[in-house]
């Protein structure tokens, strides 16, 4: 049931002889609020008295705190506070605050108090609202049957690997685009071939095999391990292009220091040559 219910001068008489000795203490701390003062000293709950007494029943424990829930509601709305228990939480630290919505430091009122407030008017059926929660249940994933050891699932879609791979037999799987980027640049890359067409049968031939290939690893593996596969023989194909780089390199060096030293020597005996020549005739 509604309870006793402070009118409007006696809340401006409270604010007032409470906040006076705050004023003369920290003119500051009460100048801040200044706004929000003004408008709480100013506005009558009082002609809400008889709109919310319907809400509220004959009998039980009468609620005592109900227009100074409104002006709390009123005061956090003012100061932009969106959650109640951060509200209450400042309530209990700041006595300014309590004084505004019309309590003593030690009568706040509680979290629940802000929202029994608000379910007293919450316009939605109770009926309605409790079968409504009742329905919003977790989602709970479906219990899985515990494998045994070394057993795999089975597969979601039995038979989609023969489905690509005869597929890929038929020359079907890849597109326009993609199979003219075979045609042009993998066999120089892999085979060694020119840049240029190559036959139509030897190509489809070659990416069959490339495409069942790939598809039986996806049927022995996951997605995962297969891409970490194929990560590894790229890695593996860097480094041996690499390698294979270094060799070149170095047997180039070697190559040019072997000419140069072929150069060396024929300089060489050309001198000697040219000194036998001048002895010979100097001493003829």
């Amino acid at each position: 049931m509604l309870g006793a219910w402070r009118s409007h001068s006696d809340y401006q008489s409270f604010l007032v002889e409470n906040i006076r000795h705050i004023y003369a203490s920290d003119k500051n701390c009460v100048l801040q609020f200044s706004e929000a003062l003004s408008k709480l000293y100013n506005l009558d709950l009082d002609v809400l008295k008889p709109v919310v007494e319907p809400y509220y029943s004959n009998t039980g424990s009468p609620a005592k705190n109900q227009p100074k829930v409104f002006r709390s509601f009123m005061l956090m709305s003012m100061l932009k506070c969106h959650s109640i228990t951060k509200w209450v939480y400042m309530l209990h630290h700041d006595d300014l605050l309590c004084y505004m919505i019309g309590v003593s430091p030690d009568n706040i009122p509680g979290v629940g108090t802000h929202y029994d407030l608000i379910n007293r008017f919450w316009l939605e059926d109770p009926d309605i609202e409790r079968d409504r929660q009742v329905s919003l249940h977790p989602f709970k994933r479906k219990p899985r049957k515990k494998l045994a050891k070394n057993q795999k699932l089975p597969p979601r879609h039995p038979g989609i690997i023969q489905k690509f791979v005869d597929l890929a037999l038929q020359g079907k799987i890849l597109n326009q685009g993609l199979r003219s980027f075979f045609n042009k640049f993998l066999p120089m890359l892999l085979l060694g071939l020119p840049l240029k067409p190559v036959s139509s049968v030897i190509l489809k031939n070659f990416l069959s095999q490339v495409m069942v290939l790939v598809l039986r690893l996806a049927e022995v593996l996951s997605v995962l391990e297969l891409v970490i596969v194929l990560k590894m023989v790229f890695l593996i194909a860097i480094a041996i292009a690499s390698s294979l780089t270094l060799m070149l390199a170095m047997v180039g060096i070697v190559i040019m220091r072997l000419g140069f030293m072929v150069i060396l020597v024929i300089f060489w005996l050309h001198i000697t040559r040219s000194l036998n020549l001048i002895f010979l005739f100097i001493f003829a």
